[in-house]
């Protein structure tokens, strides 16, 4: 009796190898797949009508109220308020680099071009003289002229001071 289960289990692997062995020597009967015909056009699609964006002055709203400004400034006049002392320097700030004693503003001219300016440097015949990290303040002769960080759409941008002390520049272990 006791190898009654083995020979059970032996008769059952064969049949089993007799099925893999009748599948892998069978033949295969061939898929037709239907042929696609392709389809016709039936017309020209009709061209798509332009788009004719609205007035600008229809924003006028949006421009005085200057939902973004944490000031509430409207647009126009952060544009307006240029002097024109300021009107020979055509640069944007785009913004400043400060730490260890050194400070850099990151400019671009009307032009796209961007410059790079350390305190002491002259762009335009402006030296720069101070970075804060709002603005930055260029002077010629008597008359200084400050330069507001400026937000994407041209809003006043607040200073990104957190009133957390800067990072420790001592080394671990030390």
């Amino acid at each position: 009796m006791r190898y009654r289960p083995m020979a059970v289990t032996v008769v059952a692997n064969l049949l089993l190898l007799g099925v893999v062995a009748y599948q892998l020597i069978a033949p295969v009967a061939p898929i037709a797949e239907p042929a696609v015909q392709p389809k016709s056009r039936v017309g020209v699609l009709a061209p798509l009508p332009s788009f004719e964006p609205p007035p600008p002055d229809r924003f006028a709203a949006i421009n005085a109220r200057a939902p973004f400004d944490p000031a509430r400034h409207p647009v126009a006049d952060a544009t307006a308020a240029r002097t024109t002392a300021a009107a020979t320097l055509d640069l944007t700030l785009v913004g400043v680099v400060a730490g260890a004693g050194a400070a850099v503003a990151v400019l671009r001219r009307a032009s796209g071009q961007t410059v790079s300016v350390r305190i002491g440097e002259s762009v335009d015949g402006w030296r720069l003289a101070s970075v804060t990290p709002g603005a930055v303040v260029f002077r010629t002769g008597a008359t200084d002229y400050r330069l507001p960080l400026r937000a994407a759409t041209g809003l006043a941008q607040s200073p990104l001071d957190n009133g957390s002390p800067p990072p420790s520049t001592d080394k671990p272990g030390q």
